[in-house]
């Protein structure tokens, strides 16, 4: 039987995850010493005492932490995992597990990250007001966007699509709360708000309008981003210039088989 590895991305912190890993396997408390350091914050401490507005701010970090923590502690058991694949965030994890990051790269890239998206989302909530994620629950994709066209519902956007039936939505608060009840009608059964600090998902300028998602751009700005541009990145190569078209996120960013035959693992990013 081969072992598929998926990683969460942000939503799914919770105070208490990962103790146990730290408390089971010395490299997984000396990853935490590590990145305890390259944060400047004590992940101990944050993920066993921190509230939830806490968890919710440094969220990129604990969940890539706990994801690494625990491929380390299956990796000491002798679980082989044969794929690595990860939601949004969860994508970089996938990357450092198939040996594409070291951690210490990975982990810069994580705070790079979180600083760049709370930028863009100041911007965003000064000229939108307060702005949200929801997981919606028992429509696909074309569905929900049919919803949200035929309702002239222009400050949400089906961001993610994570899976035939869980569509991620992305916006303001009062897009949200009008386009409610239409989904409901259409066949929606549940709309699962995100713990999130921003709606990353389709990334916003700050401008005059919200960015719809892009297909192109640089990858730590981007609603889609795409492992082969990420890893092009990490990696040195030049970061791609132009903002490309726009297009529709989904969970299909494409296979890496090709671009790492050479990982220790494939890898699949999904966003």
């Amino acid at each position: 039987m081969e072992i598929i590895a998926l990683y969460p991305g942000q939503g799914s912190q919770q105070r208490g995850m990962g103790l146990s890993l730290y408390e089971a396997s010395e490299r997984v408390r000396t990853l935490f010493k590590e990145v305890s350091e390259i944060a400047e914050r004590d992940m101990y401490t944050l993920l066993s005492e921190g509230s939830d507005g806490d968890l919710t701010t440094y969220a990129q970090l604990v969940i890539t932490l706990v994801n690494r923590s625990a491929h380390l502690r299956l990796s000491e058991l002798g679980t082989t995992i044969r794929v690595h694949a990860g939601f949004s965030l969860g994508e970089l994890s996938a990357y450092a597990a198939a040996s594409i990051l070291d951690d210490a790269t990975l982990f810069q890239i994580i705070l790079t990250r979180m600083a760049m998206m709370e930028t863009l989302s100041a911007k965003a909530r000064d000229t939108h007001g307060e702005l949200v994620m929801a997981a919606a629950i028992g429509l696909d994709y074309p569905a929900i966007e049919a919803v949200l066209e035929g309702e002239r519902i222009t400050d949400l956007w089906p961001a993610n699509d994570n899976a035939p039936l869980q569509v991620v939505l992305s916006g303001t608060r009062s897009g949200l709360e009008r386009a409610r009840q239409p989904l409901f009608q259409a066949g929606v059964r549940r709309l699962i708000p995100l713990k999130v600090s921003g709606p990353f998902h389709p990334v916003h300028g700050g401008g005059d309008r919200p960015l719809r998602p892009l297909s192109g751009g640089p990858p730590l700005l981007r609603a889609q981003g795409t492992g082969l541009q990420l890893h092009r990145w990490a990696s040195g190569e030049d970061r791609p210039s132009g903002a490309g078209q726009p297009g529709k996120p989904t969970g299909q960013a494409g296979s890496l088989d090709t671009a790492h035959a050479g990982a220790s693992s494939t890898h699949h990013p999904l966003c």
